[in-house]
């Protein structure tokens, strides 16, 4: 009985120091690719929006925020963190070393984007965007309320540096008001 005890304590102490290291590395590799606090997505922007405004540079009619993810033209699930600093991505990687750098980021990285919030015309965006890569693609979200037929209806804007668009709580809304400014909104122009 006593060596079955013996037997028992050392299986539990090697679970517990596995539980530890794995837990340490996944802090280690987090911290090693910038990846700070999990930022909350603002409760105003959650939910699904829809939008057939032309012009955007993606083909995603629709878009989704939860509590913690966004998805859209960056992906879907994508979780929201805070980045500190830049992981050191090797855009023209040519040796063996940075390839296998490049491939240990991107495999961390593939379901995070970097959330914060950026003034744009004087007005306070959310924004997502790639985690590691300097593209030019910065989704920025903000919502304003307009009276829509009457109604006060919540509309996300949409701006990416180059193109603006209008996002939509219902599919109706969004085909009925396809390349049309709001009244009241000038940036929300599209003729």
């Amino acid at each position: 009985m006593k060596k079955f005890q013996r037997v028992l304590a050392v299986l539990s102490a090697m679970l517990g120091l596995i539980t530890i290291i794995s837990y340490n590395t996944q802090t280690v590799s987090a911290v090693k690719y910038g990846r700070g606090k999990q930022i909350v997505v603002p409760k105003d922007l959650r939910g699904k929006w829809y939008s057939y405004d032309v012009g955007r540079d993606s083909n995603k009619h629709v878009i989704k925020f939860t509590k913690y993810t966004f998805s859209g033209s960056l992906g879907n699930n994508m979780h929201i963190y805070a980045r500190n600093g830049y992981p050191s991505y090797h855009y023209y990687a040519q040796t063996k070393k940075q390839i296998a750098e490049n491939r240990a980021i991107e495999k961390a990285s593939k379901h995070w984007v970097a959330g914060y919030y950026s003034r744009i015309y004087k007005k306070r965006y959310f924004c997502v965007g790639y985690w590691y890569s300097m593209r030019e693609h910065f989704p920025s979200f903000r919502r304003v309320n307009r009276r829509i037929n009457g109604k006060k209806v919540g509309v996300l804007v949409y701006f990416n540096g180059y193109n603006w668009a209008n996002y939509y709580p219902t599919k109706a809304l969004a085909k009925q008001y396809k390349n049309v400014s709001i009244h009241g909104y000038k940036d929300l122009s599209f003729k």
